[in-house]
């Protein structure tokens, strides 16, 4: 039943099965201290005791002793040095837990603080809280207890901007929130935090492939092809007749629709468009349009 041995490193996971196995069975007694050992011999009258041991002392050295061999079986060759030499089970335990449980106070310090500035980072939410837990479970061994609104208010702090709705609703609130409700509340704005995200990444997309078409001016909005945006080579050159391309295409032009009449010279005006010399379609001369031609 027990799967997990003894090392530097899992000493919490460690001794937490332990107990729950040992507690199952109503024999942990013999690691707190509370399942003390009976007399030893029986008395027989007030001069003394005599030499016969106790059945209820026998009884109680049998389990003992099982239970020692039980906790030296989970151990790890490293551990096991710790508790060679000790008689009962009691005693092996306070030396793991010496050696194993015990943190200094500059530990605990730490421990403290990375629990107090701990980021999400690139962590998911779940593998996040469960790296604050870690933390709170090391203080807890060393009998420091981090309370439920501390632990959530440790969490919103290392959450980052995409979360800011969240946390600010969580720290208006007037009652407490359970860990549970909490976690649900965090998975759910991460599922809108991730689903925001993938929405923009379609826009910018869209976006940038619309871009991408250079000669896209919309008939009747009054728009001018600027020098990124050139002209398509078939609408370059215009005829002196009245608003038609040169090579005999009976098209009109394109700026008809936005109220010019000539076609773009080759220099640029001062804001970056082309300059638009207008050519009359009375007098086929530029420099006036027919609303003003002499004739």
């Amino acid at each position: 039943m027990l799967t997990i041995r003894l090392n530097d490193d899992n000493f919490l996971k460690w001794s937490y099965q332990l107990e729950l196995v040992l507690q199952g069975y109503d024999l942990f007694g013999h690691f707190d201290g509370s399942s003390v050992s009976p007399p030893k011999f029986s008395i027989v009258d007030e001069e003394g005791a005599t030499s016969e041991l106790t059945v209820a002392y026998k009884d109680w050295i049998r389990t003992d002793k099982a239970l020692l061999s039980l906790l030296i079986a989970s151990l790890s060759d490293k551990a096991l040095e710790y508790v060679i030499g000790s008689q009962t089970a009691r005693e092996a335990w306070l030396h793991l837990c010496d050696r194993y449980a015990s943190v200094s106070r500059a530990r605990i310090n730490h421990l403290k603080t990375k629990l107090q500035t701990a980021k999400k980072g690139g962590d998911s939410i779940e593998r996040f809280l469960l790296r604050l837990k870690h933390i709170r479970d090391q203080l807890r061994a060393a009998a420091v207890l981090i309370s439920d609104d501390d632990f959530v208010i440790a969490a919103l702090n290392g959450l980052p901007q995409e979360y800011a709705i969240i946390k600010t609703v969580l720290i208006a609130r007037d009652s407490p929130i359970t860990l549970k409700d909490f976690r649900t509340q965090l998975l759910a704005a991460e599922q809108t935090a991730e689903t925001r995200i993938v929405h923009n990444s379609d826009l910018y997309a869209a976006n940038s492939s619309s871009s991408a078409q250079p000669w896209s001016v919309a008939s009747g909005q009054g728009l001018l092809p600027t020098p990124s945006h050139p002209l398509p080579p078939s609408s370059r050159g215009f005829s002196s007749g009245r608003g038609r391309f040169n090579g005999g295409q009976n098209q009109q032009s394109q700026f008809h629709s936005s109220g010019f009449c000539g076609a773009p010279s080759s220099n640029y005006g001062g804001s970056g468009l082309y300059k638009v010399v207008p050519e009359c379609q009375i007098c086929s001369k530029r420099g006036h349009t027919a609303a003003n031609c002499y004739f």
